[in-house]
């Protein structure tokens, strides 16, 4: 009988053991749990973050693009003035060896006034084109400085997100039976 009540009571003593260890189990895995939604919650507000700086970089270099592309339009302009300016200096040239050839007659000099008109206007078009070109210029620059310091702030935030997804996943392949 005393051998069957130390049977018993060792049996009682490794039951509390064992009901001790599963409330400590059930605490632990409490804790990951918790643990696992916080950094859920981290990881979806890193998430919204990175987003919404990748949409402001997609802005600037969207904006960027669009200055590009009026850069381009202005060079074509610019261009076309240059060629139009050297084809007019071309007819004066020519107006003056006429004029020169022909003193009497007054249409070449009407001629040679109008180019010379003409001249002054593309020219002064030209100047504005340029000044037009250096300011997109400098624009576009400060646009791909901004770009760039918004692409500096979102790596760090990138590595970030990649760090809490892995403890997430790991943290999950352990709470997992």
């Amino acid at each position: 009988m005393n051998k069957q009540k130390e049977k018993f009571n060792g049996l009682n003593t490794q039951i509390e053991g064992e009901n001790d260890r599963k409330i400590k189990l059930g605490r632990r895995d409490s804790e990951h749990e918790a643990s696992i939604e916080k950094e859920k919650a981290d990881l979806i507000t890193k998430e919204k973050t990175l987003s919404t700086r990748q949409r402001a970089i997609n802005d600037h270099v969207s904006n960027i693009r669009q200055r590009e592309s009026e850069k381009q339009l202005n060079n074509e302009r610019l261009r076309f003035s240059q060629r139009r300016a050297s084809s007019l200096r071309d007819q004066i040239d020519q107006d003056k060896k006429s004029a020169n050839a022909d003193c009497r007659d007054p249409e070449p000099a009407k001629r040679r006034i109008s180019a010379q008109g003409i001249l002054t206007e593309i020219s002064q078009k030209a100047e504005s084109i340029k000044a037009e070109f250096e300011t997109q210029k400098i624009a576009t620059a400060q646009l791909q400085v901004d770009v760039d310091a918004l692409r500096q702030q979102r790596d760090p935030s990138r590595k970030s997100t990649f760090r809490s997804t892995k403890v997430l996943k790991y943290a999950r392949s352990r709470s997992l039976p």
